[in-house]
Parts: C-alpha cells; sequence; structure tokens
C-alpha cells in the first residue's frame, strides 16, 4: 500500500524532491501519501479483524489501533529508506532496473 498510495500520490501531487540525485522521481508528497495510505488500509483491516474476531491482530487492548497505527508507520518509513538504498545501489551499478538480468559476457578474473 505504501508503494501503490507513493506512486499515484507522488504523481498527483508531488512537487518536492525527496533525493533528488539518488531517486529523481521519489517526492515528500507521494511518501506522506504512501504511508497515510498504508495506515488507512491497515487500520481498516484491523478492524474488520476485530468485529470478526474478536481482537486485532495480534493486538489486544483499548489502544491496539494506536499501536497498530505506529507499527505501520514504522514499516512503512523503513520500505521508504529501502527503497532510497535500493535506488543508490542501482545508481552506483549503473543500471535503471534491478529486475533485468545482465545478458552480456562477463570477463574472467584471475588473482
Amino acid at each position: 500500500m505504501t508503494d501503490i498510495g507513493a506512486l499515484y500520490g507522488g504523481n498527483l501531487f508531488g512537487r518536492t524532491k525527496m533525493a533528488p540525485v539518488v531517486s529523481p522521481n521519489k517526492t515528500w508528497e507521494g511518501t506522506i501519501i504512501g504511508t497515510s495510505l498504508a495506515i488507512l488500509v491497515i487500520t481498516g483491516m484491523g478492524y474488520g479483524i476485530s468485529v470478526q474476531n474478536g481482537t486485532t491482530f495480534w493486538l489486544p487492548g483499548p489502544h491496539r489501533y494506536g499501536h497498530l497505527c505506529a507499527v505501520t508507520l514504522i514499516m512503512s518509513s523503513i520500505g521508504h529508506v529501502g527503497d532510497l538504498c535500493e535506488s543508490a545501489m542501482k545508481r552506483d551499478a549503473g543500471i535503471k532496473d534491478s529486475g533485468v538480468t545482465y545478458t552480456g559476457t562477463l570477463a574472467a578474473c584471475s588473482i
């Protein structure tokens, strides 16, 4: 949900670049929208499970939705940092898409 919200939210509302050298298309607006969407979806799922089963995932008690939002915020932030790290590694390696395999010939190296 974080990536979906960041993609569409960034395309629609993104103005402020997050890390233009590492990943020129990532924006702060996309990050905020992606994280917000993740929190809304996970909280909605937690509420649905709570109504059905009487418990929200692994969280009991009256503060479970606050905890659920906090965990989602942390995990979403880790996802954003991971995306930036992957972009930095791709930029360093000189490749555009990490899903494409290398089909060229590799030079043999000897020690």
